[in-house]
């Protein structure tokens, strides 16, 4: 059975196709539009669900089980594509597949009413045979249901579902490991990881900032999700990742020490009652301090390196001197 993998945007551009319906006073192509919008929206939500576990190194039996649903539920036969709304309907319902979404992609459960799916539905299916007459009222609530759920559900990119699979293998074993190493120093790091990280994605989309930081943020934040690293990430050794977060930490120090950057926008971003530029520059202290601990010399992807002389490099240089001095050094 094939997973249906939809182009997010056709899913907003039906619901701007179905306002304009709604606009020039068309409501029989308004619920028709809007009706095979939330169906894709569903069949969408399944198949980002299914790759988020296929894509996590702990979900294969989630990824598995759900196919096993795809199967055993849904109409004989019959690839997901071609099920139609009423039977999408039918297989959140019995999969039980809102609270598959929450564990799998963060979705609220209560984002979906059924009792009001399955009104759009009927008057879908009603729209679909002649010679049935779609009033304003009938096109008016199909568009709010599915404007509404896109709404509160939202369709994520390939890149998100990545960033969120990435999350979910590395989360749990991270915290598992920190418990256990209460006294290392890549403990230390390893607890502001998430934090760090979330502070540059929230800069990167912050309209406030400008496009040369933004660049060097998104330099930043590629380091982390890249399999190129100085220090290769492995599952086994959560510890791997000590790189990653001395690199985000670097980075927003040597932000926050730029002349043309607006410190009071980190603050907003830092979410803490503390001050952000103290908090990084005694992060930035204590990587100087521990350097030797943190970032042994080490085989690398490339070969024997120095880890730490090229990150070091971050906290004068930014984020692009790590990129350029490390394929420098590299060959």
């Amino acid at each position: 059975m094939d997973i249906p993998d939809i182009d997010r945007e056709i899913i907003y551009l039906r619901r701007e196709e179905a306002k304009s319906c709604m606009h020039h006073r068309l409501f029989h192509a308004a619920t028709l539009t809007a009706g095979s919008g939330l169906e894709l929206l569903l069949m969408c939500l399944v198949g980002d669900l299914y790759r988020s576990f296929v894509w996590s190194d702990d979900d294969a039996e989630h990824s598995e089980r759900l196919l096993g649903d795809l199967r055993r539920l849904g109409p004989q036969e019959t690839q997901p594509e071609n099920w139609g709304l009423g039977n999408w309907i039918g297989f959140y319902t019995e999969a039980q597949v809102p609270k598959q979404l929450r564990e799998g992609l963060n979705c609220n459960p209560e984002s979906f009413d059924f009792r009001k799916l399955r009104q759009a539905n009927e008057t879908y299916v009603k729209a679909k045979h002649e010679p049935y007459k779609v009033t304003v009222e009938d096109a008016f609530k199909v568009i709010v249901i599915f404007d509404e759920l896109l709404d509160e559900v939202g369709v994520l990119s390939a890149e998100e579902r990545g960033k969120l699979a990435w999350r979910k293998t590395w989360g749990d074993r991270i915290n598992h490991w920190v418990v256990q190493n209460r006294t290392s120093p890549e403990t230390v790091l390893l607890r502001e990881l998430f934090p760090l990280l979330d502070v540059v994605e929230r800069l990167i989309h912050d309209e406030d900032i400008g496009y040369a930081h933004k660049t060097q943020l998104m330099l930043a934040e590629n380091y982390v999700f890249s399999t190129i690293d100085l220090v290769k990430d492995d599952t086994r050794r959560p510890q791997s990742m000590v790189d990653d977060a001395a690199v985000l930490a670097l980075t927003l120090h040597w932000l926050v020490g730029q002349p043309a950057f607006d410190n009071s926008l980190m603050q907003a971003c830092w979410q803490r009652d503390t001050k952000v530029e103290e908090e990084l520059e005694d992060l930035h202290q204590f990587i100087l301090k521990n350097n030797a601990k943190l970032f042994p010399d080490s085989p690398g992807q490339f070969g024997k390196h120095l880890v730490w002389e090229p990150i070091n490099r971050i906290a004068t240089d930014g984020p692009e001197a790590l990129w350029q001095n490390y394929w420098k050094e590299a060959y």
